[in-house]
């Protein structure tokens, strides 16, 4: 086990950041990261919200309220927060969403 997380974690240092969440995040961690994403770079908050509220991807062509069926609502939040530390200390000082 040990030789198996330190040759993942080996492969995973010699990749870029965008590639590290690609092959990282997987099944259920992607869907998450993916509302939390949606969160960070929606054009304002209240689409971001919205956004959560009338879901069309997860369960297409339904629309549903994704914060209540999926519980996103900290994945919403902590989108929230990385916005409002973006906008008060700019975006050099923080890390790719």
């Amino acid at each position: 086990h040990v030789w198996e997380v330190s040759c993942h974690h080996h492969f995973l240092n010699n990749l870029s950041v965008p590639e590290q969440k690609a092959v990282a995040l997987k099944t259920e961690n992607a869907f998450y990261y993916s509302y939390y994403e949606e969160a960070v770079l929606a054009p304002t908050w209240s689409e971001a919200v919205l956004s959560g509220l009338r879901d069309r991807r997860s369960e297409a062509p339904d629309v549903i309220n994704a914060m209540h069926r999926f519980n996103i609502y900290q994945e919403v939040v902590c989108g929230f927060i990385y916005r409002a530390l973006r906008a008060a200390v700019g975006e050099a000082w923080l890390a790719d969403p």
